[in-house]
């Protein structure tokens, strides 16, 4: 129904009806066989269509850097993965619309800036609703399930497999809200939007959101709105035992009867993150290489320094069928065996090392940086690009691997353009939620 309701109430542009089937994919996998990739199909299409329809070749001479080094990230991710690893077509275009959708976005978020500022208002206004959609389908969630978390659901975009957009996403809404609201969060509106977003990954079954999330929004309020919390860090501090409280007992796997509102045992829930993290102890009480996400980075770390034993391989990837099998047990199968326990325990960084090898992996973080080379104002930029590449080398890069998140983050580098200044004087609208003395004018 929220997706009728969407696509009738933005129904007079093609474009907002691309982001709204785009923040609908966890419907169309659910009710559709497939239904995910038949979505990646569709908005790749529509992506083609609106950049002939809108003229959008003259942003890319405009922005010639950053369409140098995608277009030379594209055509290696191609060319690597077609005829390198032969690779089948579907899949290979499959895992390339997750890069190529977020980029025509971007195109199009630049073109409407620059006729009228006030289209992006109107894209902005949006992706608020988007954004509380989600929040609104995990209050459902919560009331359907009668407290239990369901990783595979998350919000109406999350896939019925895995939940990691579930941390990522509360944090790129929060980059949303502080170009908003220049981190000024005053009434109750501001606060259970915050209350909101973490509800999502708390839902999902997530723990790193737990610590992220804060952090980020420190960094976000202290450093990039240079506001000065000092009552409010107090309160926070003072709460924090709170937090880590409700946080175990409110996150099953934090826990030892592995539900909601469990028991609360820090020694579990460390015993856990440790396991997790670093892989089970043996009987000598070592932990193995390649074992959790963070054994499983020692272990690329281990490989790329290795330079006597670089192979091919190494250097342009085993391409992206094995990279992002869906069954665990390929990665036990000798034939997949890159030294990790299984699939859960790759980090962003090392799957796109696995499917186009170092020179992929290079050419993606040179693109990514330019593509933060957007964002005027400086400490914006790094906070927000810092938080991308630490999703991207520790956790599983669902910021970029999920087209409704790395869309979102695309709208934020193009909108803190009209929001601050370069020198970081906020110069912009506050969105109405926040603020409900001010409107947003749109030109629709």
């Amino acid at each position: 129904m929220l997706f009728f309701v969407m696509m009738y109430r933005y129904r007079q542009s093609m474009v907002a009806w691309l982001l709204i089937v785009i923040y609908f994919n966890g419907l169309f996998d659910y009710v559709i066989p497939h239904g995910a990739q038949l979505v990646r199909i569709v908005t790749v299409l529509w992506c083609l269509y609106l950049f002939l329809k809108l003229n959008l070749m003259k942003i890319l001479t405009q922005h010639w850097l950053l369409t140098f080094v995608f277009a030379l990230f594209s055509i290696y991710f191609l060319l690597d993965t077609l005829l390198w690893a032969t690779d089948g077509i579907v899949i290979v275009f499959s895992q390339y619309s997750k890069y190529f959708v977020p980029f025509v976005s971007l195109l199009i978020f630049i073109h409407y800036a620059e006729i009228d500022s006030r289209y992006l208002h109107w894209f902005n206004r949006l992706f608020g609703e988007l954004i509380l959609i989600q929040i609104i389908v995990t209050v459902v969630k919560i009331i359907l399930l009668r407290g239990l978390w369901w990783e595979g659901l998350v919000g109406t975009f999350g896939p019925v497999r895995g939940g990691g957009a579930g941390t990522s996403f509360p944090v790129v809404a929060l980059c949303w809200l502080a170009i908003n609201t220049n981190m000024k969060l005053t009434g109750w509106k501001s606060w259970g939007f915050i209350v909101g977003l973490l509800a999502i990954g708390i839902m999902t079954g997530k723990r790193a959101v737990i610590i992220l999330f804060p952090v980020m929004f420190l960094l976000l309020g202290m450093w990039v709105a240079k506001r000065k919390y000092p009552k409010q860090v107090m309160y926070i501090v003072i709460l924090s035992p709170l937090l880590l409280y409700f946080g175990l007992r409110l996150t099953p796997s934090l826990n030892p009867e592995n539900k909601v509102w469990g028991s609360f045992d820090p020694d579990y829930a460390w015993n856990y993150a440790m396991d997790y993290s670093f892989g089970e102890e043996d009987k000598t009480g070592e932990r193995g290489v390649g074992h959790g996400r963070v054994g499983a980075n020692l272990l690329l770390w281990q490989m790329i320094t290795d330079t006597d034993h670089y192979t091919t391989q190494s250097w342009l990837g085993y391409g992206v069928k094995r990279s992002y099998a869906s069954d665990y047990e390929l990665y036990r199968d000798v034939d997949y065996n890159f030294g990790v326990n299984h699939r859960g325990s790759l980090t962003g960084v090392f799957m796109l090392y696995i499917a186009i090898g170092l020179i992929g992996v290079i050419l993606f973080m040179i693109y990514y940086y330019c593509l933060f080379l957007l964002i005027p104002y400086k400490r914006l930029r790094f906070a927000c690009y810092g938080y991308v590449m630490f999703d991207f080398i520790f956790y599983n890069t669902m910021t970029i691997r999920d087209p409704a998140l790395a869309v979102l983050m695309c709208f934020v580098i193009i909108y803190a353009n009209i929001q601050y200044t370069s020198k970081g004087q906020y110069v912009g609208i506050v969105y109405p939620w926040f603020d409900n003395k001010k409107k947003i004018l749109v030109n629709q």
